[in-house]
């Protein structure tokens, strides 16, 4: 029996692969992936301490969780022992830690920024009972809430313009004292209430770098640490903060933003 000579045609088969691959990419990145289930139905801090593997989370609270279905992930925003707002999005047993962005929005940051309005508008009586001093202006439309720090250079620097801008735009200025300069600047925060200080009184320079001893008070320190507590509460980390009666805030000094929020007020 004789074997006949098999010809493979090889040249076909070459011609062919390219167009196969190019077939099977296709396919891989045209099917859509298949996400089943609730992704966070079983993501809470023990899990998430897991994957970090490490005790970082103490003293932390999870304070919204949700799914975001078209990307298999679970968002969780977490609460910090310092009142920090941190955004992570889990899977499995990874993490990211972030803020994430869509159709050039900050979804992270629109997140937090609804929680921390939700947050003072559910403490807002509170924060009243905190307040150092008020500046009036002759008429009054509105009601803003000025976090600041006698130590911090970027205050002062908002604070100067505050005068002005309240009595452009009719607003009360409800100020609360609040240093990240510790431990001086928390005492300075005390003086200033215990001095039964006006904003006039405040905004002098000589006051800041004198003896503070002197003016230490138990009725300074408890309205300084309520607002600690406070502004820990709502989530603030950072002066000089300004917040509106509804809730809406400028962080830092950034006297535009300041501006077209105290004019969004009048409306």
């Amino acid at each position: 029996m004789k074997l006949r000579n098999v010809r493979w045609p090889w040249r076909r088969f070459c011609h062919a692969v390219p167009a196969m691959m190019a077939f099977m990419a296709l396919s891989i990145f045209t099917v859509p992936p298949c996400f089943c289930g609730d992704t966070c139905s079983e993501i809470d801090l023990s899990a998430i301490s897991k994957i970090l593997k490490g005790d970082s989370l103490s003293g932390a609270s999870i304070v919204s969780r949700e799914p975001i279905k078209d990307l298999g992930l679970c968002e969780v925003i977490l609460k910090t022992q310092t009142g920090r707002y941190l955004p992570c999005y889990v899977s499995g047993d990874s993490m990211i830690l972030g803020h994430l962005y869509k159709d050039g929005q900050n979804i992270s940051q629109n997140k937090t920024i609804r929680i921390k309005k939700s947050v003072f508008l559910s403490l807002r009586s509170k924060f009243n009972r905190v307040v150092a001093f008020i500046y009036r202006p002759r008429v009054t439309k509105t009601n803003v809430y000025m976090i600041t720090d006698p130590l911090c250079p970027y205050c002062h620097k908002v604070e100067s313009r505050i005068k002005d801008l309240a009595n452009k735009y009719n607003a009360r200025i409800n100020v609360i004292l609040y240093s990240v300069h510790s431990p001086y600047g928390g005492k300075k925060c005390v003086e200033a209430v215990c001095r039964n200080f006006t904003l006039d009184d405040y905004q002098k320079d000589s006051w800041r770098k004198g003896n503070t001893d002197d003016y230490q008070c138990e009725k300074g320190d408890l309205l300084i640490e309520k607002a600690k507590k406070l502004i820990h509460q709502i989530g603030i980390s950072g002066v000089p903060t300004f917040i509106a009666d509804d809730g809406r805030s400028v962080s830092g000094a950034n006297l535009t933003a300041l501006t077209k929020l105290l004019a969004a007020s009048q409306d």
